[in-house]
């Protein structure tokens, strides 16, 4: 009897040994021991372990308002975090998933709200993701899927918005189903620009150049046919009015082209005439060679 007493002794004492002990003191239980829950041989403090559904529920009964939250320390000063629930901050009754640094709610570092709504550095999150600081972004691609959002300018509420129709910059520059506005809301071309360019160099396609000017067929007005269309119209034959060039605008290629025609015609006119200066000038030296003969026939006379 006794051995067999004996026995069961050692049998509970090896037992308790290969366990977790728990110490009780008031409301509190501790152990210095890793504790598993649903496994015998836990790696951490606390381990929770099933084939195919492991859970831990941390639950707070106190009705609305009412925190509930997980607490991370580290050994160094201020190295707190917190990830919790809270029914009323940032407005209504609702279960909002919130990350904090140190504890409370003015700490919030990211929220996740019961519409779905994500938060980093705001509480109150007014969009799917709404960030209250800068964005960095590097390698890979950004893609927006519109899915029938079509925004990008009514309402100009932000810097920049991003939506179906293109997007928006400050409310007067637009990027919108492949033309570009800047300065002006205006789509009346793929790129409409309010302001100034400044670039280095502007290279404009043509389909052809007004170098017909220089062949054979080509009939060059006279100067007093050019004469007499400034006077009836007050511009150049073949180019816009001043009241045309105000209302449509002028375009740069087309221009280009015009003011080369002009050019051209303008270099055949002073071919023209230094013709007929070199005629006028062999003419004037054949008449001086007549007067010289002349006065030399008359000095005999004398």
């Amino acid at each position: 009897m006794l051995k067999s007493s004996l026995l069961t002794v050692a049998a509970l004492w090896v037992s308790a040994a290969s366990y977790a002990q728990f110490v009780t003191n008031g409301n509190n239980t501790t152990t210095n021991n890793n504790v598993g829950i649903g496994t015998t041989s836990p790696a951490t403090r606390l381990e929770v372990f099933n084939s195919s559904d492991a859970q831990l529920l941390i639950h707070s009964s106190g009705g609305d308002g009412t925190n509930t939250e997980l607490n991370l320390l580290g050994g160094a000063a201020g190295a707190s975090w917190a990830i919790g629930t809270n029914k009323t901050v940032a407005g209504g009754a609702a279960d909002n998933l919130f990350f904090y640094k140190g504890s409370g709610t003015a700490g919030t570092k990211l929220v996740i709200r019961d519409n779905g709504n994500v938060g980093i550095g705001t509480a109150t999150p007014n969009a799917k993701l709404d960030v209250a600081g800068s964005i960095f972004a590097q390698g890979g691609e950004s893609h927006f899927a519109a899915n029938g959002y079509s925004d990008p300018h009514p309402g100009v509420a932000h810097g920049v918005k991003v939506g179906s129709d293109g997007i928006a910059v400050n409310g007067n520059s637009l990027f919108v189903n492949g033309n570009i506005q800047m300065g002006t809301n205006a789509a009346n071309s793929n790129l409409d620009v309010n302001g100034t360019i400044h670039t280095r160099e502007v290279k404009v396609d043509t389909q052809n150049f007004p170098d017909f000017v220089f062949k054979p067929t080509y009939t060059l007005p006279s100067l007093k046919e050019v004469k007499n269309y400034i006077d009836e119209k007050g511009h150049l034959p073949g180019m816009p009015s001043e009241a045309e060039a105000i209302k449509d605008g002028i375009s740069l290629g087309e221009m280009n082209k015009k003011l080369l025609q002009k050019v051209e015609e303008l270099t055949l006119y002073l071919i023209e005439k230094d013709k007929e200066l070199k005629q006028q000038r062999v003419k004037d030296q054949q008449q001086e060679k007549r007067i010289k003969a002349l006065e030399h026939k008359l000095s005999k006379h004398k």
